[in-house]
């Protein structure tokens, strides 16, 4: 027999978990750090693939969203690794070969600077959006937030913006209805 508990909160079932009052519960990206050691957390394959739509249309900033080797910077700059770790799953290896998982920040950093030379800029801030409810895609975005700017230089900046996934739905919509601009990076 299964008795199924519907718990809103995150906190509160785990506290029924601690309790012996459920056998099983997913865990927040928080609470995930404070229990990583533990030796009855699992891990598993995502259940969910995250990924971030780059707006390549956008013609801000020169149109660097548009660049290739932009586009390459951000891809070598994402550590997959240490955003699987903060949601307790594994980084997704089976969509990509596992050659091209790697962080590599200094060959990041090599693409960054190539494309701001080639769109003639010299600093750039961009905005990522993500949906508000999303515990796991809040963990990602402030963890980008941080690493970054810390592998672009201080000539980059990450906006963050959370928003319902309706309002999402209509930026990602909004190049549709003839504005190529309506959205940077979005999950």
């Amino acid at each position: 027999e299964y008795v199924y508990k519907v718990v809103a909160d995150k906190n509160t079932a785990l506290e029924l978990y601690l309790n012996g009052e459920m056998d099983e519960v997913t865990l927040s990206p928080e609470a995930i750090e404070q229990y990583v050691d533990d030796p009855s957390i699992k891990t598993g394959p995502a259940k969910a693939i995250q990924v971030i739509s780059i707006n390549h249309g956008n013609t801000n900033n020169n149109g660097i969203l548009g660049n290739v080797n932009f586009r390459k910077a951000l891809f070598y700059a994402v550590d997959r690794q240490s955003i699987a770790k903060m949601t307790n799953g594994i980084p997704a290896n089976y969509l990509v070969p596992s050659k091209c998982l790697g962080l590599d920040p200094k060959l990041a950093k090599e693409y960054y600077d190539k494309a701001m030379a080639e769109c003639g800029i010299s600093n750039l801030t961009l905005t990522l959006q993500y949906n508000e409810t999303s515990a796991n895609n809040k963990a990602a975005s402030e963890f980008l937030h941080k690493t970054f700017p810390e592998i672009f230089g201080d000539s980059f900046t990450l906006e963050l913006m959370a928003a319902p996934s309706g309002v999402l739905n209509s930026y990602i919509k909004g190049w549709k209805n003839g504005d190529p601009n309506s959205y940077e990076l979005q999950w």
